[in-house]
């Protein structure tokens, strides 16, 4: 049995070609990579849920024995407690941009070593003893194949479907407004070259970048 741990979102679970992932042959990075993990991957889980699982004082504590972790990046803020305000402040960014510190150091200190992959969100700020860097952005990837720019790489969706939430009312700093703007409109040439569905990369964009970080990946496991 495997005692290396797969965990992720969306990103890590599945590819899609089709916004809702209604389609049945579909692949992911592991699979493309004949990989012998023990997947946790699940959609719409964030970083907190994945540090629950190591967390030796959490109820859903991980109990097996396990010698690296292949950490598939979420989005930062799905972890942002006070969205509304984050979103509503012209400081969203900076806001973003601890949190995913917080999130990296505690990723860290799981304290075995973690193979990670810029995927729903860039990594950015990290240079922990304790993790690797795979690839800092499967986005710009796909960006750099499809022959444009990307700025930042993150989960724009997140931010977007909060703002449009009747219930919170948040009305968004023009800060958060260009950050979503900028990062959708390249989602959408990634769209129309046929390596992204949506919010996600497809088979076609999972295949590539599966390619892109296969010798760093098994260099990393080679070495455990």
């Amino acid at each position: 049995m495997s005692n290396i741990l797969y965990v992720g979102p969306s990103w890590a679970h599945r590819s899609y070609d089709t916004s809702m992932g209604v389609e049945s042959a579909y692949t992911n990075l592991y699979r493309e990579l004949k990989l012998d993990v023990v997947d946790l991957s699940k959609p719409g889980t964030s970083n907190w849920y994945f540090l629950n699982k190591f967390d030796q004082n959490s109820t859903d504590h991980y109990k097996e024995d396990y010698s690296g972790i292949i950490w598939v990046y979420p989005e930062p803020m799905l972890d942002i407690i006070d969205i509304k305000s984050s979103i509503e402040s012209e400081d969203f960014w900076e806001i973003r941009s601890e949190h995913n510190r917080q999130q990296l150091q505690e990723i860290n200190n799981i304290g075995v070593p973690v193979a990670i992959i810029g995927a729903h969100s860039d990594i950015v700020d990290c240079d922990y003893s304790n993790i690797t860097v795979i690839h800092p952005s499967w986005q710009k990837f796909l960006a750099e194949y499809s022959n444009t720019t990307l700025e930042h790489g993150w989960g724009c969706e997140v931010a977007h479907r909060h703002i449009l939430e009747e219930s919170l009312d948040i009305k968004p700093s023009q800060n958060v407004v260009d950050h979503v703007s900028d990062t959708w409109a390249v989602w959408c040439k990634l769209d129309l070259n046929r390596v992204f569905c949506w919010c996600h990369p497809n088979r076609l964009g999972t295949e590539l970048f599966a390619n892109e970080i296969k010798s760093n990946l098994f260099a990393w496991k080679n070495n455990l």
